[in-house]
């Protein structure tokens, strides 16, 4: 029977920025079927929450900043589930944004979440990024970055995403890039990392057994660069992790 909020939460975190636009917002949480989202500050940590409802609302300003609802209520990962249940229904939410030992969002947790775990039924999440991101681009699975899984990617136009998995608990966005052939790209990444951008070099040797790809064929120029536009800002907004700038 699982006893604490991390192992029953969804990794799976999509997040907004107080200076993100209400259009920009829209987009995202329209894009994956959901109907709010945490607010982070430039260090992760949770500013307030925005609902599709304070999005669509007539009155407000253009930011999320200005829509959201402050402060976000928060649970520890290491919290028990009891504890967890209590706080939701104190608060009257249906949700709680998980937070690490430094107050930095990691997850989130539901009321179905806590339900499942408290009748000691299995908690399962489908992937909230399968698909679609906000420029309507369908992304892979993530997989491993090595020479065996590269030829999966699209030997063309595209894009692809680093990011850092640490056993499915977070999953922190690290370097987005488009290329004309993604699949080459990622060869070259593997093969000549000492030849790399200081930044993207450092995140190819740090702790590379957690180090994840995702990749998107996108033949049309236009949506390509409004679909990156958007991974980065996610990469902006994403927290490192520890020791990958030192």
């Amino acid at each position: 029977m699982a006893r604490y909020v991390d192992e029953i939460m969804n990794p799976e975190l999509f997040f907004l920025r107080p200076q993100d636009t209400v259009g920009t917002a829209l987009l995202g949480i329209l894009s994956l079927g959901i109907t709010a989202a945490p607010v982070v500050d430039p260090q992760r940590r949770p500013a307030g929450v925005v609902s599709l409802r304070d999005l669509v609302s007539a009155t407000g300003g253009n930011t999320v900043g200005e829509r959201m609802t402050a402060p976000a209520v928060t649970v520890a990962r290491s919290a028990e589930i009891r504890d967890a249940g209590r706080t939701l229904a104190e608060r009257d939410v249906h949700r709680l944004i998980v937070v690490d030992d430094e107050d930095r969002a990691v997850g989130v947790v539901s009321s179905l979440d806590l339900v499942r775990a408290l009748l000691e039924l299995p908690v399962t999440h489908p992937a909230t990024f399968p698909h679609q991101d906000a420029a309507g681009v369908s992304w892979s699975d993530p997989f491993v970055l090595d020479a065996d899984q590269i030829p999966s990617a699209p030997a063309g136009p595209g894009l692809f995403v680093l990011m850092h998995d640490e056993l499915n608990r977070v999953v922190v966005p690290l370097w987005a890039e488009a290329s004309e052939d993604v699949r080459a790209r990622l060869l070259e990444l593997t093969q000549a990392p000492h030849l790399q951008d200081v930044w993207l070099r450092r995140i190819l040797e740090h702790d590379v057994q957690h180090l994840r790809v995702r990749v998107a064929s996108v033949l049309d120029e236009g949506l390509r660069h409004a679909s990156l536009d958007y991974a980065r800002t996610q990469v902006a907004a994403a927290s490192q992790p520890a020791g990958a700038r030192t």
